[in-house]
């Protein structure tokens, strides 16, 4: 095992300490505190990770715990013993001791990775292949310089403006999409209202009388695909619906919504006569005299 240390601020680095549930549950502990002062131990424990151990002032660990007298005294010599001007948890220092090595195990070994080439910098390989072919034209032309002997490298600069080339080029291609202006948003909104209005689906919404699940009813309109009759059957039942018990009482509260009525293609249903107003009393709907 590691010899070495960590600093003081490393050490508050550490942010978690193991906890077994099921260990701690039948330990002794557990069973002989109450509710309230397993509460108490808990915090305590908490505040001891954090702080490096307990003050010894009794006042400040009961406002700690949020005990005080037997019960807080029953905590404290169950799971801490004195260590110098502190009280400390065993239990929770051999916890803090093996987060320690831990930590320092992961660094020694991250170490060792780095000095043996590994955790090398990942690469883009596309950019890497426009950077070589960049660097391909600049030989290229150097290669056909005539003042090559002279000056082999007539571009001081090269490198410099190999990697601003592939910076814009890089840029370009990841440049998000141009938004649409509001003229052109306006004139989208224009067009797909008259679309929505060249397929019956606005005519059908304005008639329905429950207006929820705008977006679904729409959904089911398009795959119907009416043509003018049948948007006009559609529309006739709606109106004849509208006039139903069902429809009508308690405030249209048992209307269909519009995306179920249309999936489920109600405009077919048979209605009894009996379900219209006129015909509650048992009435035909007709004048008193047409049957005479």
């Amino acid at each position: 095992m590691t010899t070495s240390t960590l600093e003081p601020r490393e050490m508050d680095k550490l942010p978690y300490f193991r906890f077994f549930p099921a260990r701690f549950l039948a330990s002794e502990l557990a069973v002989t505190l109450s509710n309230e002062e397993m509460g108490g131990y808990l915090r305590l424990l908490l505040f001891s990770w954090i702080n490096h151990g307990l003050p010894g002032d009794r006042k400040v660990l009961g406002r700690i715990a949020q005990l005080e007298g037997k019960e807080l005294e029953r905590v404290l010599s169950s799971g801490f013993t004195k260590d110098g001007d502190r009280l400390r948890s065993a239990w929770l220092e051999n916890e803090r001791a093996w987060a320690m090595n831990k930590s320092l195990r992961a660094k020694e070994s991250i170490a060792v990775r780095v000095a043996q080439g590994g955790y090398a910098k990942k690469t883009d390989p596309e950019k890497e292949a426009k950077r070589a072919a960049i660097l391909a034209t600049y030989q290229k032309a150097a290669e056909e310089s005539d003042d090559e002997d002279e000056n082999p490298n007539p571009n001081p600069n090269t490198d410099i403006e190999i990697q601003t080339k592939i910076q814009t080029e890089t840029q370009t291609a990841r440049a998000p999409a141009r938004s649409k202006t509001s003229e052109e948003r306006t004139k989208y909104e224009r067009n797909t209202n008259v679309s929505h209005n060249r397929n019956g689906f606005e005519d059908f919404w304005k008639a329905y009388p429950r207006k929820v699940a705008k977006q679904d009813a729409e959904r089911a309109w398009g795959k119907l695909k009416p043509d003018a009759e049948l948007q006009r059957l559609i529309r006739a039942s709606v109106e004849r619906h509208k006039e139903t018990r069902d429809w009508r009482k308690d405030g249209g509260q048992y209307i269909p919504y519009p995306a179920t009525w249309l999936n489920g293609k109600r405009w077919v249903d048979e209605q009894n006569p009996m379900d219209h107003p006129a015909n509650i009393f048992g009435g035909s709907g007709m004048d008193d005299t047409g049957g005479l």
